[in-house]
């Protein structure tokens, strides 16, 4: 019986499963009741000595509230037992603290359903959302909600699905980033088109168990008034294991309506178990798409060729760095996302210049000092600290125990039980912690928005998802700041990351804050150029754009550019992107998209596409046009009158020719010659050897140049640069940036317009090449790693000497055996302990590198293999005194021009070497005072200005016996100091005491192309001596000072210089043989990098 007088009160209920259990190992839900707190009137119950209270729930459902469980049966549809509630108010409170719980009506166990009865319920669900579901947006103001509904984002990837299933059922890709609702969207897709059966696919099973809830509950359809309320919700399976039999198979899918597993669980079926499952669905949803790259996967993948497959992602590209397939319908635009508020602006620093010990030490203090900072700002801000692997997650998560101890941080990886990995999580939900340690992610999907720090120790496989991950925003969540990424990438890494970053998804361009140290120099220039644009290409940043280093130039007779008028040389229709327009620069870009029908067919439905890239600059003091564009065969002369007027011409014929002026020691690879006399050649290429022989003999006055290309060194480093008489200029390299490619071209520019130049200067400044069966009487004085070495990771190469251990690149040295001028030209590859002679052998045949002398010799490089082999495949470069060196059998010899070449005495200081002893090279671990090397140094620690870093190199694969660095006004200020010992013991004109030094200071020009690697070998080398207990090689500095170098090293521009200390070199005595010794190597010095040779020696 029940009292008449009713009291209203606010009531929690819980959620009530309808079916329930494990079916074959695998669990099958039905929720009946959706957890809900609503406002009830309430009033007395008894009935059968049993009291309560009794109200009703929406849809007229009867409730019925005990104190306690009876086994008496009772009036009412839903029974509720609420412990020891005493009063209407009681059981409100006692509800919403959860201290509720269904008495009746009990779930049926899931096994008990027979497949008929089963096969029912799903069809009566499907049945229930038929006219159920409306195609309604949420409409926001200022103030809040004023229309339920799906988000935009949600309703536009919904009917881009359902347009795309009215015409194909090919596989079709849905780009949503994470926060927007993709897990919605599917949910409302299931009940708009009452599909008949969905399977849906994750990465993992933590995400499995997260989505299969979502589909019980069908999210927040019906919250978000798109569903009504007598729409039933579907029954769930979980798929938790490798199906046995297709017996299992149907014993769980003809049970449900939608069945959630892993990718793992799916991908790796046999066959017939997944060609069982593909006949029960009808549809197929892969979430998180971009993790789907193995092979065994995509096999599954196509065992639904036949139904609708569509695939959801957070970037569209997947994690081998390779595009989702699959059509794609539906891309929302980060930049939108963050304009609705499903996403926040991203702070990304960058931890740079470290090794790894050191960068985790950083990485932890930047994170408790961000952490600390938001928590002060009262944002309830937690961290995510990831590493990519088990192990390291263990080291990192004794480290920020040890560091930030108060802020209790937990660890969470796949070996710890269920149990403890809910607990942990639990401890961050609740805040018993702030911080947790993980491998990979917590999983996509993995809803807890307060995670706005992330540590990433070890970079993830996409720097996109990890950054979506950390700054997606839930509009409805309280006291959240912007997000911030702490990252652990080398400087030199950075631009490379966040250009893959922005090629991912256009919109990073501005979401992502870089925080960084102030730019300087180039990046100045840089971001200069680019923010001189009004707008951008749409969808394109232009910072993903890296035009090649080329041009077609004409001289213009107007007063101002026409850039308005491109379209009268391309069709606006054939402009995809662009033009943008940076006015101050006065430079044009724009992206055409050309179609042209096919040779091999006469359908007009099949045609080729080509994208091409135009960049067209004016440069007003010149007035010269310069045009660059990907379709190289045009030479765009109606653009160029376009833009630059009627009297626009292009620079071509001789003139093209100056712009090799100025390349020293050039070597050209091809050369074009067309005839001018006779009908039957018209054009020959040649290369190699050849060349020189061409263009010195009396047959190239009867032709004329076509085409050439050649590599050279500009005084700043290696430069390469073609050119043909049409006009085109050319050179390998590509831009990094459009500044780079601007100052390329007024560089080009002031070379043909300059009149003094002559068409032909550039072969004076040639390399000759002659092919040699016998060694050249001259003496070897240094010779160099291959190329191929040099240029790579020295991490990536190893050596080792007979049977003992690999030893790494950095810790070998080559050098020559002897300087004679006759004899066979042996050299040595030695590290501490070990050396082994290779000799070069050159016959008609060719050249030979074989081992002659020392133990077995082999390197590790792209494969195990004997050194020998290697430098039989790619040699090692010879220099001869004079400058001459030799590559395989080919002898090169620079240019010298007719008045030989003094060193000047000016150039050689003098020093008091009477209390040295000149046959005592480096100091040792003791520090000897009396040698060369330690007056070198205490010389260094005394000049003003100060240099930041004063290191002893000395020893195996040493970059100088002294390195002196210091950062000056923009410059990284770099001397390198090589000492020799003498060979007698007073100072003469001995030419055997320069032969070595000379070699060494001509070898040390590597270092100028790296100076990024210059300073990690030198971390290399300290931190080698550190572990064996030896004194630091840091005279001045430390390990702090280089961690600062290496932070801002590619922000300031390097400034070399190379000395040589022989004592044993008398300036009084000095003979013409080591002038041109002396001469040779400041040559060499000069026309590669421009780098200065000073030489200190003795007065008599």
């Amino acid at each position: 019986m029940t009292d008449l007088i009713d009291e209203t009160i606010e009531v929690h209920t819980p959620r009530r499963y309808e079916i329930t259990g494990k079916v074959d190992g695998h669990n099958i839900k039905k929720v009946g009741h959706l957890e809900a707190t609503q406002q009830i009137d309430v009033s007395p119950y008894s009935s059968r000595r049993v009291t309560g209270y009794v109200g009703d729930l929406p849809e007229n459902r009867h409730a019925v509230f005990l104190p306690r469980r009876t086994t008496s049966k009772l009036e009412g549809q839903d029974i509720f037992v609420v412990p020891e509630c005493a009063s209407p108010e009681d059981l409100s409170r006692k509800s919403l603290r959860g201290e509720i719980s269904w008495l009746w009506p009990k779930p049926r166990r899931a096994k008990e359903v027979t497949i008929n009865e089963a096969k029912a319920i799903c069809q009566r669900v499907r049945n229930s959302w038929r006219g159920k579901f409306k195609f309604q947006e949420e409409v926001r103001d200022a103030k809040g909600v004023t229309q339920s509904g799906l988000r935009p984002p949600q309703i536009g990837a919904l009917h881009a699905a359902l347009a795309h299933w009215s015409v194909s059922t090919k596989p079709s890709t849905i780009v949503m980033p994470t926060g927007t609702g993709k897990t919605e969207t599917m949910l409302a897709l299931l009940v708009s088109v009452e599909i008949g059966r969905l399977m849906v696919v994750v990465p993992n099973a933590a995400l499995r168990d997260q989505i299969a809830d979502k589909f019980l509950t069908l999210g927040v359809l019906k919250v978000a008034e798109v569903l009504d309320d007598s729409a039933e919700l579907p029954v769930v399976a979980t798929l938790a294991h490798r199906p046995r039999s297709i017996q299992e198979v149907d014993n769980i899918f003809e049970r449900a309506n939608v069945i959630v597993t892993t990718m793992q669980v799916a991908g790796q079926c046999n066959e017939n178990i997944q060609e069982r499952m593909a006949e029960h669905c009808s549809h197929l949803f892969i979430d998180e798409a971009h993790h789907v790259a193995a092979r065994t996967w995509q096999a599954f993948k196509l065992k639904f060729d036949s139904k609708i497959v569509v695939q959801f992602t957070a970037t569209p590209f997947r994690t081998d760095g390779k595009k989702v397939d699959g059509k794609f319908i539906y891309v929302y635009p980060l930049a939108k996302a963050q304009n609705e508020g499903y996403f926040r602006p991203i702070r990304f620093q960058a931890v740079q210049g470290l090794d790894q010990a050191e960068a985790d030490e950083e990485i932890v203090k930047l994170v408790g000092d961000q952490l600390r900072a938001d928590l002060g700002e009262g944002h309830d801000h937690l961290v995510m600290a990831r590493a990519n692997n088990i192990d390291r997650a263990g080291k990192l998560h004794e480290m920020y125990e040890e560091r930030l101890g108060d802020f209790h941080p937990m660890l969470v990886h796949s070996r710890m039980s269920a149990s403890n990995r809910k607990d942990a999580i639990e401890k961050l939900r609740n805040r018993g912690s702030r911080i947790i340690v993980c491998v990979d992610m917590l999983g996509e999907g993995f809803d807890l928005p307060q995670l706005k720090i992330s540590g990433l120790h070890d970079r993830h496989k996409s720097v996109a998802v990890t950054l979506q991950f950390t700054g997606r925003f839930t509009r409805d969540c309280e006291n959240i700041g912007d997000a911030t990424v702490i990252a652990n990438i080398e400087q030199s890494d950075i631009n490379d990351a966040l250009r893959s970053l922005y090629a991912e998804d256009a919109d990073w361009n501005y979401l992502l804050k870089v925080l960084s140290e102030t730019k300087t120099g180039r990046q100045l220039k840089r971001a200069e150029v680019l923010e001189g644009f009004k707008e951008g290409l749409e969808g394109i940043p232009l910072q993903t754009l890296y035009p090649k280093m080329s041009t077609i130039v004409y001289r213009t007779n107007c007063d101002e550019w026409r850039p308005q008028n491109i379209d009268e040389a391309i069709p606006f229709a054939s402009i995809q992107f662009g033009p943008v327009i940076n006015e101050a620069e006065r430079l044009v870009v724009f992206i055409t998209r050309d179609e042209s029908y096919v040779q091999w067919s006469s359908t007009k439905e099949i045609f080729n596409v080509e994208w091409n890239l135009y960049l067209v600059h004016w440069d007003r003091e010149t007035k010269l046009l310069y045009i660059n564009s990907s379709k190289t065969k045009d030479l765009h002369e109606n653009l160029a009158r376009a833009i630059g007027g009627d009297g626009a011409s292009r620079i071509a014929g001789e003139s093209v020719y100056r712009v090799l002026d100025g390349i020293n020691r050039l070597m050209l690879t091809n050369l074009g010659l067309s005839s001018t006399l006779g009908r039957n050649i018209r054009y020959t290429m040649f290369v190699g050897s050849d060349i020189t022989t061409q263009l010195s003999s009396a047959a190239y006055r009867t032709k004329r140049k076509s085409n050439l290309f050649g590599l050279g060194y500009s005084g700043d480093g290696k430069v390469s640069v073609g050119c043909s008489a049409r006009g085109k200029i050319w050179s390998m390299q590509s831009a990094g940036d459009f500044s780079e490619w601007l100052e390329w071209c007024r560089l080009i520019g002031s070379k043909l317009i300059d009149d003094s130049i002559g068409t032909d200067s550039f072969v004076q400044n040639l390399i000759k090449q002659e092919v040699i069966t016998e060694r050249p009487e001259k003496p070897p004085i240094a010779v160099h790693w291959p190329e191929s070495l040099l240029i790579e990771f020295e991490e990536r190469i190893q050596i080792k000497f007979g049977t003992g251990d690999w030893v790494g690149f950095y810790e070998c040295e080559i050098n020559t055996a002897q300087h004679e001028e006759t004899g066979p030209i042996q050299f040595i590859v030695s590290t501490e302990g070990a050396a082994a002679t290779f000799e070069v052998r050159l016959s008609e045949n060719g050249a030979q590198y074989p081992q002659v002398e020392g133990p077995e010799v082999r390197v590790n490089y792209k494969g195990e293999r004997l050194l020998a082999d290697l430098f039989n495949d790619d040699p090692p470069h010879i220099y001869f005194a004079d400058g001459d060196f030799l590559i395989f059998n080919e002898l090169f010899k620079p240019p010298r021009g007719e008045d030989r070449i003094l060193f000047d005495l000016e150039q050689i200081e003098t020093r008091d070497w009477s209390d040295t002893d000149l046959n005592i090279e480096s100091q040792g671990l003791e520090k000897n005072p009396r040698s060369i090397q330690r007056v070198v140094i205490e010389e260094l620690l005394a000049r003003e200005p100060a240099f930041d870093i004063v290191f002893d190199d000395d020893g195996a694969g040493e970059i100088a016996d002294v390195v002196a660095i210091r950062k000056h006004d923009g410059r990284l200020i770099v001397e390198l100091f090589h000492c020799k010992y003498a060979h007698g013991a007073t100072a003469g004109n001995r030419v055997a005491d320069l032969y070595e030094v000379c070699g060494q200071a001509q070898k040390s020009v590597r270092w100028r192309d790296y100076p990024i690697r210059l300073l990690k070998r030198i971390r290399k080398r300290e931190n080698d001596r550190m572990v064996v207990g030896n004194p630091s090689r840091f005279e001045r500095g430390d390990m702090g000072t280089l961690k600062g170098l290496i932070s801002c090293c590619q922000e300031l521009e390097p400034d070399y210089h190379v000395w040589i200390v022989q004592p044993g070199l008398s300036k009084a005595m000095i003979e013409p043989k080591q002038l041109d010794l002396l001469a040779a190597t400041e040559v060499f010095l000069s026309e590669t990098y421009g780098i200065p040779l000073r030489v200190i020696a003795s007065e008599n």
